[in-house]
């Protein structure tokens, strides 16, 4: 029984940093409030206008979010042993968002991977996206036109 009640002890302290998702930081206990770690934004905001299935063209970080909400990305954000051209689409996504690629270029990966939208900075617009909304981290989501 005090191994038991040592080891929900040991598992509490580890998860305490977590009870910022529920409780306000200045709430909690001095040592508890110092392993507090902010919530992440995700990428709800792009849930009203892109649909369940639609490919997203995104960096790796936003990439490891983007699915749970329902739309595949062209690279995944973690390794996938299971897609076989895992190293084409990584390549594909960094071409894309080299600053030295041209439009025409960007236009041409968007197409190969049937690409509906577009995550980026204001600064990654294309004469063939429409900017639909901007996220609360300043990313905006574009749509690609046809």
């Amino acid at each position: 029984a005090c191994l038991l009640g040592a080891a929900l002890a040991v598992g509490a302290w580890g998860q305490a940093g977590m009870l910022g998702y529920v409780v306000p930081r200045d709430a909690l206990p001095a040592p508890v409030a110092a392993k507090y770690r902010p919530p992440w934004v995700g990428y709800h905001w792009i849930t009203p206008w892109v649909g369940y299935g639609q490919v997203v063209m995104a960096r790796t970080v936003p990439s490891r979010q983007i699915p749970a909400y329902g739309p595949y990305t062209v690279a995944p954000g973690y390794p996938d042993v299971f897609l076989p051209d895992q190293g084409g689409r990584d390549a594909a996504v960094e071409r894309y968002f080299d600053a030295g690629t041209s439009s025409e270029v960007r236009r041409a990966i968007a197409r190969r991977y049937g690409v509906r939208w577009v995550i980026g900075p204001a600064a990654d617009a294309e004469p063939w996206l429409r900017p639909v909304t901007t996220g609360p981290a300043g990313q905006v989501l574009y749509a690609v036109r046809d």
